[in-house]
This record gives C-alpha cells, sequence and structure tokens, in this order.
C-alpha cells in the first residue's frame, strides 16, 4: 500500500498502481473482513511495536503500545491511500467507498483510543506519531497530542523510545531537530511545532 502511494507521488506514473491494485484492495478487503463491528482490529496475531519491548514481566515483554491500537491505525491509513490510489486512477466508484470505510475507522480510532484531553492509547511516542502521521486525529485535538509527544520525548531525555512501525518517516522531524540542536537546548515548543507544520497546522520558527 505505502509503496507504490510514495513512488506515485515521487514519478507521477499510475502504472504501479494498475499493476498493484487488485492486490491492494484485496489487502484492505481482508483487513475489513477480520476487524470488529465496531472497526477495531482485535483479533489474529499481531506483531505490534516490536523491537518496543518494555513490558513489565520480563518473562513475558510485549510492546508497550498495544496491537489492538497499532493494527487499526494501519486499517485506517491503508484504507485511506487506497481511496486516493482509486481516484488517481480514475475508478470513483470505489474512491467513494473507500474513502468512508476509512472515514469509518478513523472515527472508531478515536472513540476507542483518544481520549478528550489529547491522551493517544498508552500515552507512548509510538501512538502518537501513527496518530499524527496518519491524520487520524480531529483538528481540535492534534496539537494537543503533538505537545504530549513533545513531552515524552523530553521526558525519555531526548531519546526514540519506538520500534518498528513508527521510525520511519514521521521521525524525520525529530531526527532533523536533534542534528542541528544539542541536547538539552532544544525548544520547548520546536518539536511540536515542527509536527504541526507537517500536518499544515503551523510553522516552524
Amino acid at each position: 500500500m505505502i509503496c507504490p502511494w510514495t513512488i506515485y507521488q515521487c514519478y507521477d506514473d499510475t502504472r504501479l498502481l494498475e499493476e498493484q491494485y487488485e492486490s491492494m484492495t484485496g489487502w484492505v478487503n481482508f483487513m475489513h473482513s477480520r476487524v470488529s463491528s465496531d472497526y477495531i482490529w482485535r483479533g489474529d496475531f499481531q506483531f505490534g511495536d516490536w523491537l518496543d519491548y518494555r513490558g513489565e514481566d520480563s518473562r513475558n515483554p510485549n510492546p508497550v503500545t498495544n496491537r489492538k491500537l497499532i493494527a487499526t491505525a494501519f486499517f485506517a491509513y491503508s484504507t485511506g491511500l487506497l481511496a486516493k490510489m482509486a481516484e488517481a486512477l480514475g475508478r470513483s466508484e470505489d474512491a467513494g467507498r473507500y474513502k468512508e470505510l476509512a472515514a469509518k475507522v478513523k472515527a472508531a480510532f478515536n472513540n476507542e483510543f483518544v481520549t478528550p484531553s489529547g491522551r493517544v492509547g498508552p500515552n507512548t511516542q509510538t501512538a502518537y506519531v501513527l496518530a499524527l502521521h496518519f491524520d487520524l486525529l480531529p483538528d481540535a485535538v492534534r496539537p494537543i497530542a503533538a505537545e504530549r509527544l513533545a513531552n515524552e520525548i523530553r521526558q525519555g531525555q531526548y531519546h526514540m523510545a519506538t520500534g518498528f512501525v513508527s521510525r520511519p518517516k514521521p521521525f524525520w522531524i525529530y531526527g532533523c531537530i536533534l542534528q542541528v540542536a544539542q541536547p538539552g537546548r532544544i525548544s520547548l515548543l520546536a518539536l511540536p511545532c515542527e509536527v504541526r507544520r507537517h500536518h499544515n497546522l503551523g510553522t516552524l520558527g
């Protein structure tokens, strides 16, 4: 899902989208068949945020960010990408259907994992990064969640505390800041502002 969309964005060539369309719709339809009636993906084995095994019981380590949140977030994101790709291919009926499904999953994600005060899931970097980067949060909640993400990074002494699934694109924000600032001297507002800029909510001064 993500690779064909990224390549299309880079080259504006729909051939790969055409070639992969059947497999992509098959994957989204499979996910849809596995979720509960409220669109939360609770069943099936999920690796979750592997490489972030910091569970309380060392005999049975588990990713800190719960698997249901991650699986549902990727379901919403993948479905939204498929809607955009269907639109790019002129498949308007499919685009409308998958856009509607993505909106339902997004609403379910917020109902299940997001509080009015902007807390996402277990208050981890992974939870906030996925919610922000996948554009799953309401506009009013997004800057609050971004501030919570900044606080989590500050409390972690500016170290990443994520596993595999939340390391890619969203953390270019964090990485760029660390390259130009010394630890402990990063502006308290720098990170959330950059996150907001990435989501068209402001600019980094």
